[in-house]
């Protein structure tokens, strides 16, 4: 039984990881985004 806890813990950290991963792709994109217009 503890070895699902452990499983359950490993896609639960897997799962953040992903979410940091979106956070912070979505930030580059919109700092891109923000050069862009500040160019014009």
């Amino acid at each position: 039984s503890s070895q699902k806890v452990i499983d359950m813990a490993k896609i639960v950290l897997s799962n953040v990881g992903a979410l940091m991963d979106y956070h912070a792709i979505e930030r580059l994109y919109q700092n891109l985004l923000i050069q862009q217009y500040s160019k014009t």
